[in-house]
């Protein structure tokens, strides 16, 4: 955010799956295991040419720009009065150009094919990450390692914390639909680990 803005220039949030590399500046993630050996990152490309972007303007009004990339053009832009009307429509704009449905659909055969595979010691399709989701992925490794270097039961651990496996699969699931969606706006040569 810029501090320095004046008080009638618009403040502008990005949603990140959607933004070109280095766009304004916005962190890559980094998987761990690249973390320790940096030669092994294969830096992440996207289609994305333009990100989904909300300004504020001044009265509290909120215009919607959609994303542009190699294979889709942005929707028209959309305006919103009030931000109930606008926290209403995150799922949507958070899916676009997937509808909801879809978007959930891709998330739950994730979910299925992933829990097949680790029940036969399989393998299973990996993806570019992005952000938000890499972040989150952070959080519940941090969460995980705050909880294994406790002494109490895991019962309670689980209490407070939540079952974080669980968590992180939900969360590679979000990232597995975003992939996909990435490569379907990435047009023929895209696929859900990048350009062929």
């Amino acid at each position: 955010m810029n501090l320095d803005a004046a008080d009638d220039d618009a403040l502008e949030w990005v949603w990140p799956p959607t933004a070109p590399i280095g766009y304004r500046g916005l962190r890559e993630w980094v998987p761990p295991g690249a973390r320790v050996r940096p030669g092994m990152h294969v830096p992440r490309r996207t289609p994305w040419t333009a990100p989904t972007r909300l300004l504020q303007h001044p009265g509290a009004v909120w215009e919607l720009k959609y994303g542009e990339a190699l294979a889709q053009q942005p929707d028209a832009p959309k305006r919103f009065t009030a931000d109930a009307e606008l926290l209403d429509d995150l799922d949507r704009i958070e899916s676009w150009p997937m509808s909801v449905e879809e978007r959930r659909r891709e998330e739950r055969n994730r979910l299925w094919n992933t829990t097949v595979a680790d029940a036969h010691n399989d393998h299973y399709l990996g993806m570019p990450i992005t952000e938000p989701y890499g972040s989150w992925l952070d959080e519940i490794d941090a969460r995980r390692e705050a909880r294994d270097g406790r002494v109490d039961d895991t019962h309670s651990s689980e209490l407070e914390f939540g079952d974080l496996h669980a968590q992180r699969r939900l969360v590679d699931a979000a990232a597995w639909a975003s992939a996909v969606r990435t490569a379907r706006v990435g047009g023929p040569g895209w696929s859900s680990d990048g350009p062929d």
